[in-house]
């Protein structure tokens, strides 16, 4: 059985449709860092395309996977050259073996070490716009 999950920026809500998981504190973690980052909420889209975690999605691509419960809170960004390589020994991606992967993931005690990391993606998104 599917479901499907999202936020609603302009109505501060969330949006569910025969939600089988209770991910109230993934959208919680990731509108945290929406409300943190550059760019207009009305941009972001949140998502729960995986049983196993949400993504908040910016202009429709997936930016952030993010997984929280009683056991593990991780955060999967979205890496990608020229901002890779400046990330490639940082101590927050030591869990990330295959650094050639598009998503690193990171075992999170605070999500505002991540902030600069994300706005970064979002900052080479909008120059593939431009």
């Amino acid at each position: 059985m599917s479901f499907k999950i999202g936020y609603n920026f302009i109505k501060n809500e969330t949006v569910i449709s025969e939600s089988k998981v209770d991910v109230d504190n993934e959208i919680d973690e990731l509108v945290y860092i929406i409300n943190k980052l550059n760019a207009p909420n009305e941009l972001f889209k949140i998502v729960k395309n995986s049983n196993n975690y949400s993504t908040a999605q910016y202009h429709n691509i997936d930016i952030i996977r993010l997984k929280k419960t009683s056991t593990t809170q991780w955060i999967k960004i979205f890496m990608v050259n020229p901002y890779k390589k400046e990330y490639i020994d940082s101590p927050l991606f030591t869990q990330q073996k295959n650094k050639n992967e598009l998503f690193w993931i990171s075992y999170y005690n605070n999500l505002d070490d991540y902030i600069d990391i994300i706005n970064k993606a979002i900052d080479l998104r909008n120059k593939l716009d431009n």
